[in-house]
């Protein structure tokens, strides 16, 4: 029985409860719903070490002017995108799986695992380019931009297969003195001037009648390989 005398008190209600329920809702719009690109910024000159987790498609890699150095990884499953007139080197081993887009500068590429052959196209914007510096196998890719292969490095094209049952272009120009290995289908229409040697391991390429192989560059084609040259076969 309570006593006439004892005094209840209304314990205060906590603040913190309807603190949380209002930045739920916040939290899930800024999660799912990214407002603002993420543009990571290099000075000429600069290396970046620390390790880069691709969380959506727009992560810019932005280089104004001069050369800077990405040589910490690159992790995740979505694509990256290389913004401004300046160069940016690949030194380190990447694991994203997106796609890689040169949309303007150079990005060029100074470690073999620099694009996974697990990732997605490399599409090379016109004006832009696609330095190789050291060999690169790469799922695909395609553009109208300038891709150059420096001398005895190879840029390995269809690694994965998940391009050969389909026919992408290449208009851009393909330069150095490098060489071309390709297991997918493809057409190439630019007017290339690459010297190395062009090897066909599996589908087709098509060299179109607005494009070219260099004439002294020497051409592989295995038994289950292509070359159609202006389409004539």
């Amino acid at each position: 029985m309570k006593s006439p005398n004892q005094i209840f008190t209304k314990a205060p209600r906590s603040k913190l409860k309807p603190l949380v329920a209002a930045m739920l809702p916040l939290m899930a719009f800024g999660i799912h719903n990214p407002v603002l690109a993420a543009v990571i910024d290099y000075t000429n000159g600069e290396e970046k070490t620390d390790a880069i987790a691709l969380t959506d498609n727009s992560t810019q890699l932005q280089v104004t002017a001069g050369t800077a150095t990405q040589s910490g990884s690159i992790g995740g499953d979505f694509d990256l995108e290389k913004i401004g007139a300046g160069t940016l080197i690949f030194s380190g081993m990447n694991s994203y799986r997106g796609d890689t887009n040169i949309s303007a500068g150079t990005l060029r590429i100074a470690n073999i695992g620099a694009i996974p052959n697990t990732s997605g196209t490399v599409n090379v914007s016109a004006g832009a380019f696609f330095d190789i510096a050291t060999s690169v196998s790469i799922d695909d890719f395609t553009g109208a931009g300038t891709t150059s292969i420096n001398t005895s490095q190879t840029l390995t094209i269809g690694v994965n297969g998940s391009a050969s049952s389909q026919n992408i272009e290449y208009s851009g120009v393909i330069t150095g003195a490098g060489n071309l290995y390709s297991y997918a289908n493809r057409t190439l229409s630019g007017n290339n001037s690459y010297t190395g040697t062009t090897t066909v391991d599996k589908g087709t390429v098509i060299v179109s009648a607005t494009g070219d192989i260099n004439e002294s560059s020497a051409i592989s084609i295995t038994a289950n390989g292509t070359l159609n040259v202006d389409g004539g076969g």
